[in-house]
């Protein structure tokens, strides 16, 4: 990792909005042919990055990738669920995963942003195990979590992507999870279980990984402290759950990034990212989901310089 990159993470207050397909319409390509092509996928990229000034990008957003891949050594069809058996039959397999097409391309376009943008920091995203898990299967997270074995599968395919990334440079992790249940004692144990190894692949890499979560119990926040390096929350959680870490992350809504300069920064200044910019404890901002590829390209543009000028 360069100088200028270790000292961006030291630093902090690093903000990575969620771009991607947009790169698509960059490129004048239908979204499903952009996938498939590492060249244009990092053109795309490095565009975005130079025109917007951004000091992190993602190097690769696109959120079916695992699951698809996955799916796809089973022979079915992308839109198809698998069932729990069928999951089961994945578990050594995993070496194959990594022959999938555009997970290649994911690792490749990575490897050239490495080249192509030796100074910005290059953002990881992954499905959490038990998000990947509801997506493969249907199930809900409750039931998800009642299944071990699924987990575990599950569990196999995130550090498998996950350390092929850490082996191309990667210098951020999120790992996203929809939602979780409710964590008893021994859904904690569970979780410790599935979460201890993605972590610590990520501190043998040295890069932070974060855990981000549309919503989080407070119940759920004590325990997922004593399991993961750190936690991105919603930009409105309330100050309780996230006030006493030392460093914090958030996401915003999507929609805000369409506001006016006037309401973003109205918005940041009421939400925790003010609070937590005026204690210098900001870590990280992003946006809880992909902007879409079909977003007003002007608002995007101000959103963005809105939100930068904010955390300057």
């Amino acid at each position: 990792m360069s100088r200028v990159k270790k000292e961006g993470l030291k630093k902090g207050r690093i903000f990575v909005p969620w771009i991607f397909s947009f790169g698509a319409l960059l490129e004048d390509l239908p979204l499903n042919a952009f996938l498939h092509d590492p060249t244009k996928v990092s053109n795309a990229l490095r565009s975005i990055q130079r025109h917007f000034g951004l000091e992190a990008i993602f190097a690769y957003g696109d959120a079916k990738l695992l699951p698809d891949a996955l799916v796809s050594l089973c022979g079915s069809a992308a839109d198809r669920s698998l069932s729990p058996e069928e999951c089961h039959g994945l578990e050594n397999r995993m070496d194959e995963v990594l022959r999938n097409d555009r997970l290649m391309v994911a690792l490749d376009v990575t490897k050239r942003l490495q080249m192509l943008l030796p100074e910005t920091l290059l953002t990881g995203w992954l499905n959490g195990p038990v998000t990947l898990a509801v997506r493969l299967t249907g199930l809900s997270a409750g039931e998800v979590m009642a299944q071990p074995r699924l987990l575990s599968v599950c569990t196999k395919a995130v550090l498998t992507f996950a350390r092929a990334l850490g082996e191309t440079g990667i210098d951020i992790m999120i790992v996203a999870e929809e939602a979780l249940p409710p964590l008893d004692a021994n859904l904690a144990r569970v979780l410790t279980r599935v979460y201890s190894p993605i972590w610590n692949t990520a501190k043998y890499y040295g890069f932070p990984a974060l855990l981000m979560q549309k919503e989080f119990g407070k119940e759920n926040v004590a325990v997922l402290r004593r399991t993961v390096e750190a936690l991105v929350f919603p930009a409105d959680a309330e100050p309780e759950l996230w006030g006493p870490a030392k460093k914090v992350s958030f996401s915003i809504p999507v929609s805000v990034m369409e506001k006016s300069p006037e309401e973003i920064t109205a918005y940041l200044g009421r939400s925790g990212v003010g609070r937590a910019l005026e204690a210098a404890s900001l870590f990280l901002l992003t946006t809880e989901g992909e902007i879409p590829a079909d977003v007003d390209k002007e608002a995007m543009i101000r959103g963005i310089q809105a939100i930068r000028e904010y955390l300057r």
